[in-house]
């Protein structure tokens, strides 16, 4: 006889908490703005108020999940998130409220049109 070994988990939920703000882009074609854990940099920034995305994650608690974020773009900008390691893909250790800060960097692909706009982009979360 053959023993089968398996491990129930929780399912892992995702809340968003915050969205990221970028804050002020200039809108001069090909510029880029980047925002981290560590700052706002790039020829695309425009000084103004800016802040990190932040989700929680709940799972097994001392389990381990890979996060992937994968952004996209529109006509007018191209989105990529990048999570605290400055990548878009990280290890972290779920615990009670596993908070985790996401940043990103947006390019102007088009300087056509002015305004307020937003992007989405993709969070996958997959035990390991």
């Amino acid at each position: 006889m053959g023993q089968a070994q398996f491990n129930l988990v929780l399912p892992v939920s995702i809340t968003q908490v915050s969205e990221i703000e970028l804050g002020d882009i200039y809108n001069a074609k090909n510029n880029t703005c980047t925002l981290t854990i560590n700052s706002r940099t790039g020829n695309a920034c425009a000084i103004s108020d800016s802040a990190l995305g932040e989700i929680q994650l709940l799972g097994n608690e001392e389990q381990s999940v890979l996060v992937k974020v994968s952004g996209s773009n529109s006509s007018l900008v191209e989105f990529t998130p990048l999570l605290p390691n400055g990548t878009q893909q990280q290890l972290f250790s779920l615990s009670t409220n596993a908070a985790i800060y996401i940043g990103g960097e947006i390019t102007v692909i088009s300087d056509e049109n002015v305004g307020k706009g937003n992007i989405s982009y993709t969070i996958e979360v997959n035990y390991q």
